[in-house]
């Protein structure tokens, strides 16, 4: 994995997580890297029987790295086979992931592709399709970060230097 730091403009190696060495070529659809509630994760769906969900708790701290799930769910395995990438929207988003209790019975959920929206339960390795009223089977995620900028002043300010720069 790499990284790019913004204020040099380069990039350099990241450490990921210590997922083990099959001693083959790894497909590239078999790993998906994102962000979910602050939260770099890694889901490494090497073996079909499973899918490991590796979690950094600190930042660029390569020790943190934890193996938080192991989703053993052949729907899963199966949509992340088909569509490769696997988006966690939910990890550590009202949820106490640091309380045992609370992380049993956590519920992910999981978009695959564009297509799939599930919900898998840590506790009972059941999936469950969410119910969406009004909207088709096509699906966006998109990271959002609180902000004190109004998105009405920050359209203003870039068309006003649209204006200043014709």
């Amino acid at each position: 994995m790499c990284s790019f730091d913004l204020e040099n403009e380069r990039f350099q190696p990241f450490l990921g997580p210590p997922i083990q060495d099959h001693g083959q070529c790894r497909p590239v659809n078999s790993i998906s890297v994102g962000v979910s509630g602050s939260f770099l994760y890694l889901c490494d769906g090497f073996l079909e029987s499973n899918i490991d969900i590796w979690v950094m708790k600190n930042y660029g701290v390569k020790r943190s790295w934890t193996k938080e799930f192991i989703v053993a769910n052949p729907l899963i395995s199966k949509l992340q086979r088909i569509f490769g990438s696997i988006h966690i929207l939910n990890y550590g988003v009202n949820m106490n992931m640091w309380d045992e209790e609370a992380a049993e019975d956590a519920e992910l959920l999981m978009l695959f592709g564009s297509e799939d929206l599930l919900v898998y339960n840590v506790k009972s390795k059941g999936v469950r399709k969410p119910k969406t009223f009004g909207i088709k089977s096509n699906y966006q995620a998109i990271p959002y970060t609180a902000s004190l900028v109004l998105i009405k002043d920050a359209v203003m300010r870039v068309r006003s230097l649209a204006k200043h720069s014709s």
